[in-house]
């Protein structure tokens, strides 16, 4: 995407020169006295008087103060609103006895970090800064900052306004990566763009990167037509120029910042891209377009398609194991044949097989498209299904396409990309189910869930809702759901994890029982 507006550069450098008036100097030290516990009981209560609870069990007195005054005060008092802190003397006449009872043995210090009344981090081990403190405080559950990586040194870290403000007043070249800290495709492409940086002959173009996950970045986002993760753009004297394209590897992005261009597109895709049947290790994938198709799946007897758009994520993402799959057929089962449309160049074969997201896989036998639903990306899954070792989700044809399930009357609650997070934030434990509505399996697991949310719906501190994918693919692309149905676990929203048990309605509502009941023993251990 280019840039050509001035009013747009205009717009930002005004909204950029604002903020830094408003953006309080990081220069300024507070000092700060933090409560002092000396008896169990105390302590006890004081974990559970707040949501977050910081305890700073010390040495002694003289280690208490170097660690307050060098950043936990600050860390404290700038998130005063939603943290409190307290420290324990392991040298003082009652703090030694409690430092016992609690089994702490501190060098020096030892920081613990309580949520909820739980204890949640034994000792915090990241960098000893007001900085990273304050960031492990609003995201507790998420992994340290990229700027804390020692292999991304080369990197620069735009870690607010100011830093984005003060990058953008030099007159250079500056390639920015935008991220979000739970993007996957922007965990796998950070190895990649560090190595990149290091590597930049002479420093020609800086390589920076910017967290604008959070609501404070909203306008950063809108002004930068920032719509996705990661989203990369290429400024020249404060000026964004154009967003980089090109392939998410060390080698391409080294090329590319030799001599920085615009990507050439054809019919708004990128001629890199479209050359994905040069690939040596795409060899065995059968490249099919508007006038070859016809002919060649009425010619063989088991093709498996993938219909795929350039720029699409989740099918740069599919095409090594696609690849691998290709290969290790032709060895074993050389009539089963894996090809590849680009839906975007080849539009007569995308209209004709209602493609309407990326990738999609359909099934060829005998020259006919399959009555079922096939929708396997993984090479195993692949190449089993291919050899006959796996059978496909059959499509239920003699019923009409699925009806909104949020119409139907039942105790599942349905999500959207607004509601998410508010209403998960409110139950201890949820139980979500990603789903799409022509999905065979989903269909068939509708009734049980639907029963077991009606069993549990007198529980106030447990919920079983629902997230449709086709139409929130932003939620489902946030916790990486690669396949339907999907079932996440969350607490108060956050520390998602995989559910895997049994798919009856009894089996869930057992499972969220043993949820609370251990959960409930947690509570009952002694500090």
């Amino acid at each position: 995407m280019n840039f050509p507006a001035e009013l747009s550069v205009f717009c930002l450098f005004f909204y950029l020169t604002v903020l830094n008036f408003l953006v309080p100097s990081a220069e300024s030290k507070v000092s700060c006295k933090l409560k002092e516990i000396e008896e169990q009981k105390d302590l006890k209560k004081f974990v559970k008087s707040r949501r977050s609870i910081l305890v700073l069990f010390a040495k002694d007195e003289n280690e208490y103060k170097k660690a307050a005054g060098s950043f936990i005060c600050e860390a404290v008092e700038t998130m005063r609103v939603n943290v409190d802190a307290a420290f324990v003397n392991c040298e003082g006449i009652k703090g030694k006895r409690l430092c016992r009872q609690t089994k702490v043995d501190p060098t020096h210090f030892i920081l613990q970090f309580y949520l909820d009344g739980q204890l949640k981090s034994s000792n915090y081990d990241r960098q000893h800064s007001a900085k990273s403190l304050i960031y492990f405080l609003k995201n507790p559950n998420e992994e340290a900052p990229w700027s804390e990586d020692p292999a991304s040194n080369y990197v620069s870290h735009l870690e607010s306004i100011e830093d984005l403000a003060n990058i953008l007043k030099r007159k250079s070249s500056v390639l920015i990566m935008f991220y979000a800290p739970w993007c996957g495709h922007c965990k796998r492409l950070k190895p990649q763009y560090a190595t990149a940086a290091k590597d930049t002959i002479d420093g020609a173009v800086t390589l920076a990167a910017m967290d604008v996950n959070g609501d404070e970045y909203q306008n950063v986002r809108m002004h930068l037509n920032i719509t996705g993760f990661p989203t990369l753009i290429y400024f020249k004297e404060g000026k964004p120029e154009f967003n980089y394209e090109g392939e998410y590897t060390r080698d391409a992005i080294l090329e590319w910042t030799k001599d920085p261009k615009p990507f050439e597109k054809k019919n708004n895709v990128e001629n890199k891209d479209i050359d994905w049947s040069a690939s040596e290790s795409a060899s065995n994938v059968v490249f099919l377009d508007d006038e070859t198709f016809d002919e060649y799946i009425s010619t063989h007897n088991s093709v498996y398609v993938m219909l795929y758009a350039p720029w699409c994520g989740h099918c740069k993402k599919m095409k090594p194991d696609y690849e691998d799959a290709a290969n290790e057929l032709a060895e074993v089962k050389p009539d089963a044949a894996l090809a590849a449309v680009d839906a975007t160049a080849s539009k007569s074969v995308a209209e004709k097989l209602k493609v309407k997201g990326f990738p999609t896989m359909k099934y060829f036998i005998n020259g006919t498209l399959s009555n079922d639903e096939v929708n396997y990306r993984s090479k195993k899954d692949i190449v089993a299904f291919m050899r006959g070792l796996k059978v496909p989700d059959p499509v239920e044809s003699e019923k009409p396409i699925e009806d909104n399930w949020e119409s139907e009357k039942s105790s599942v609650v349905h999500l959207n990309s607004e509601s998410f997070s508010t209403v998960l934030k409110k139950r201890k434990f949820s139980l979500v189910m990603f789903y799409a509505p022509w999905c065979g399996h989903c269909k068939r697991l509708k009734p049980h869930y639907a029963l077991a949310a009606q069993l549990v719906k007198q529980q106030p501190k447990v919920l079983l809702a629902a997230v449709d994918c086709t139409k929130f693919t932003d939620v489902c692309s946030k916790f990486e759901v690669s396949g339907y149905p999907t079932l996440k676990v969350f607490k108060y929203g956050k520390e998602p994890f995989d559910y895997n048990g049994g798919r009856e309605s009894q089996d869930f509502v057992s499972f969220l029982g043993k949820l609370m009941e251990n959960d409930n023993s947690e509570k009952r251990v002694e500090l």
